[in-house]
């Protein structure tokens, strides 16, 4: 089960680092345009705030699977 759980974990930290790589491409290509729009500059935000939540639930399942 601790196996399980370690790997999920790595997966899912992985894919947090992924997208939070994604969010910062198009944050440098729409930098222009999030100058004039506030709101996407809030939008982007909380979007990198979820990449970062998704990638502390993966070193959670990571440090919970290495103490079972």
């Amino acid at each position: 089960m601790a196996n399980i759980l370690l790997w999920i974990g790595i997966i899912i930290g992985v894919c947090g680092w992924l997208a939070l790589a994604w969010q910062a491409s198009k944050r440098i290509t729409m930098k222009d345009e999030s100058e004039k729009f506030p709101e996407r500059r809030r939008i982007m935000a909380l979007r990198r705030n979820y990449c970062w939540l998704i990638i502390l639930v993966g070193i959670v399942l990571v440090i919970i699977a290495l103490l079972i």
